[in-house]
């Protein structure tokens, strides 16, 4: 049967969740329904604060024995089996994900992983010796293309390739699949042995903490705006309360109050932390722009150098192609008269002999 996956989004925050079949046994329900509609409430329910990745596979009774059997010591079948990337110190704390950035977050996304399963998929080819040198987790589709047409993505300019010219074949961009710095960087040829770079990768400019961030400041300052109308809401009541329903507007009042002096000093702590991580985002796209004028300036410098060439060569054709050519005849057989001349005078210098003075 068929996979799939599926984004969804409450409030601001999205998950994705990949559904994968392994076995051919039809099923009477909507699994993707199912998943889409229990799977999100279980995380609000357990008040998971990020973006989330959840890998959900379907198999029969036997596949699940087995994993019993290889992971729990249990030789049965179970309905549901579970195995989630986070170390849980207690339940439900998400307090410490992200002291361990690069073993609970897909790097791609910056969801939350919450299968092992899935994560596992996207890096077994990092311990695979048949994958050594390429880049975990990557997938690489290769085609072919003949036919062009105006509008048409280059791919020379994207990815590697390879064309076929007259015959010949030309390589492009072969440090795309290298597992280092410098795989995606696009370069042009501006001159012999020279070349200049002209992108900046989206991962030197961002960074896939500045969604979390924000998203932390508008939870936190939406804490406080709630707990203020709450507190507003008490105070109306208390205006006609009378007895015990005073004193309970009391307590809950105390409660309100406390709670928001809480939230607002938690808000607070946040918005002062938030300014350096903030002004760290800020200093690595100020680093990508700073970079792209560098090249800028770069290719202007090449360019003038290049218009200076291109004058040069034209000088030299309009020389040799616009040469007033009576002129040229004249001062060939100028030449040539002078140089017969040089020949004569030099063939009786040496027909002299002493014999010539005795």
């Amino acid at each position: 049967m068929p996979g799939g996956e599926y984004a969804w989004q409450k409030g601001g925050i999205y998950m994705t969740i990949n559904i994968e079949y392994e076995t051919d046994k039809p099923l009477d329900v909507d699994c993707e329904k199912v998943a889409n509609d229990i799977i999100p409430a279980a995380l609000d329910y357990e008040k998971c604060p990020y973006e989330a990745e959840v890998n959900l596979i379907l198999t029969d009774n036997d596949a699940i024995q087995e994993i019993n059997r290889d992971y729990r010591q249990i030789d049965r079948p179970t309905d549901v089996l579970s195995f989630p990337m986070i170390d849980f110190e207690k339940e439900s704390d998400f307090s410490h994900v992200e002291e361990a950035v690069e073993d609970y977050f897909n790097p791609e996304t910056g969801e939350l992983l919450l299968g092992e399963n899935r994560y596992k998929t996207l890096m077994d080819c990092k311990d695979d010796p048949a994958t050594s040198g390429k880049n975990e987790g990557e997938i690489q589709v290769t085609y072919q293309k003949n036919h062009w047409v105006k509008g048409d993505l280059r791919p020379e300019h994207y990815f590697k390739c390879d064309a076929t010219v007259d015959g010949k074949t030309i390589k492009y961009n072969e440090k795309y699949t290298q597992d280092d710095e410098d795989r995606q960087v696009i370069e042009y040829d501006v001159g012999f042995n020279q070349t200049i770079r002209v992108n900046s990768t989206a991962d030197e400019c961002f960074q896939h903490g500045i969604g979390r961030t924000v998203d932390d400041l508008v939870q936190a300052m939406q804490d406080v705006l709630d707990l203020e109308t709450v507190k507003t809401k008490i105070e109306g009541l208390q205006e006609n309360a009378t007895g015990g329903d005073a004193d309970i507007l009391k307590k809950q009042m105390e409660a309100v109050e406390k709670a928001l002096t809480l939230s607002k000093d938690k808000c607070q702590k946040l918005f002062e932390s938030s300014i350096t991580t903030f002004q760290g985002y800020l200093d690595d796209a100020n680093l990508c722009i700073t970079n792209c004028g560098t090249r800028s300036s770069k290719l202007e410098l090449i360019e003038n150098r290049m218009k200076s060439q291109k004058t040069t060569f034209e000088t030299l054709k309009s020389e040799n192609e616009d040469i007033d050519v009576t002129e040229t005849v004249i001062n060939l057989k100028s030449a040539e008269m002078t140089y017969e001349a040089a020949l004569m005078a030099t063939g009786k210098v040496m027909q002299t002999t002493l014999l010539n003075f005795i």
